[in-house]
């Protein structure tokens, strides 16, 4: 299975706090058309580096519009019939991973997260991971 989001979030330098990543002030889902897969999302997927895949992008906002976090998550093309919100620009309230082990009655096998935190618009927080 794909990819999913980490259950643990960044602090910029403190110690990371579980979290719920389908909670929040969520103010834009971007999903694009399947994509060529990037080496990196190839290997995690278990596919050839340019083989098709999904990708959703998410950016949470502050009540005030500052752009909080950004998400983007990669699944295998093959979920496309059966999971067709993932192509969807629309949240799926229910969870990701939920949806997908409704949809397929797979469940996720591996989830692995890449963090970055980057405070105020500087540099990536080389303590963030």
């Amino acid at each position: 299975m794909a990819a999913l989001p980490s259950r643990r979030a960044p602090t910029c330098g403190a110690p990371a706090r579980p979290v719920a990543l389908s909670r929040g002030p969520l103010r834009a889902d971007r999903s694009r058309r399947p994509r060529p897969s990037p080496a990196q999302v190839a290997t995690a997927l278990g596919t050839d580096p340019g083989a098709p895949v999904i990708e959703r992008r998410r950016i949470t906002y502050a009540a005030d519009d500052t752009p909080l976090a950004t998400s983007t998550t990669y699944f295998p093309i093959l979920l496309t019939d059966q999971c067709p919100a993932l192509l969807s620009t629309d949240r799926i309230t229910k969870g990701t991973t939920l949806y997908i082990e409704q949809q397929t009655g797979r469940t996720a096998a591996k989830i692995t997260a890449d963090v970055a935190c980057t405070p105020g618009g500087t540099e990536p927080d080389s303590d963030a991971a």
